[in-house]
């Protein structure tokens, strides 16, 4: 065997050197050609390892989202407040859960919104989560960050315990005088507490209408 060995070598040496430069160029080039694509396809093959879609969800979001998850046969991970997926199908799961209304609890007009923890806002718009979008997907992308944004910042008020915020913001079109104008449906569950006190004053409402109003009419030229 060693025998065969050395033999083996001489001759891939004796083949070497009679080689010209151009030629053992090409062969180095074949060489390191190999060595990548085993080095991609052993990062391939640890594609298995799962990531975060979300977290912070509570038990009914995070069904509700496994279930649309399941439909599509992406594989997933349940933790105590997380959902997870595999490494390569991150970028088809953010699709699926962005384009289907998501229900945890609060639906309006048959649709289906995501009640979170307050992880729902701008951060969603991380660059990684944007890739292979297209221009439809990032503007719903957009919109829902701002919804998360809205809910996060209302459910601050005094008295309330969970929020829910449907936008519909059209897109400008030009030349168009008498454009759509932008608006915002928002489902308020109140603490006890804000229930005994008769609910929200009047002036809480008006804060929270000016809330809105700023950031989706600052906001819809970016949209």
């Amino acid at each position: 065997m060693r025998e065969f060995l050395q033999n083996l070598t001489n001759q891939a040496s004796s083949r070497w050197d009679g080689l010209s430069q151009p030629w053992r160029l090409a062969l180095v080039g074949v060489v390191v050609a190999l060595i990548l694509s085993l080095v991609v396809s052993l990062v391939l093959l640890r594609g298995g390892d799962y990531v975060t879609l979300y977290s912070g969800l509570i038990d009914q979001d995070r069904g509700v989202l496994a279930h649309a998850l399941n439909q599509q046969n992406i594989d997933y991970k349940l933790t105590d407040d997380e959902i997870q997926v595999r490494v390569q199908d991150i970028d088809e799961a953010r699709r699926i859960s962005t384009m289907t209304r998501l229900s945890g609890g609060i639906g309006m007009f048959g649709e289906r919104t995501l009640k979170r923890k307050g992880d729902r806002g701008y951060e969603i718009l991380a660059p990684g989560a944007l890739r292979m979008m297209s221009r439809d997907e990032f503007r719903e992308f957009k919109r829902q960050a701002l919804e998360g944004e809205l809910e996060r910042t209302l459910s601050t008020f005094a008295g309330i315990r969970a929020v829910a915020v449907k936008l519909s913001v059209p897109e400008p079109q030009p030349f168009v005088r008498d454009q759509v104008k932008p608006t915002a449906s928002v489902t308020l569950e109140l603490m006890v507490s804000g229930m005994d006190n008769g609910g929200l004053g009047i002036n809480t409402i008006k804060a929270m209408q000016r809330v809105i109003v700023f950031q989706v009419c600052n906001r819809r030229m970016f949209m």
